[in-house]
């Protein structure tokens, strides 16, 4: 049996997390944590709500759908497509400019058709 401990913790003023697997420890940054989460448990779907300029969504590798909600998105098309050209997995980005309160009432039956894996 495998045990996969994440801790809170704060560096230089930037997320990280203690990783803690056997008996090595070592620091991983809240990107690392989510696409170790992602591989491991296989995610095939990934919802990030409040995506602001992107720097965790545009990093994020393996489910075969990506969805992005924030009110306002806080980068332009030049953005986008540098980002496609550093993780090509970005070109699978589906975007909602709204509110989670919108996005939730307003696509029930989309979100029945792709369910999420919350962790």
């Amino acid at each position: 049996m495998t045990f996969l401990v994440i801790k809170n913790t704060i560096v230089n003023q930037k997320n990280s997390f203690d990783y803690i697997c056997g008996h090595k420890t070592r620091k991983m940054t809240r990107i690392e944590v989510l696409n170790a989460i992602i591989e491991k448990k296989s995610v095939k779907n990934y919802l990030e709500i409040g995506v602001n300029r992107g720097k965790c969504l545009f990093n994020i590798k393996g489910p075969e759908k990506r969805f992005a909600v924030d009110p306002f998105f806080n980068f332009n098309l030049w953005k986008k497509i540098k980002a496609i050209a550093k993780n090509p997995e970005n070109l699978k980005n589906d975007y909602f400019e709204v509110t989670s309160d919108v996005f939730f009432n307003e696509n029930k039956q989309f979100l029945l058709e792709n369910k999420m894996c919350v962790f």
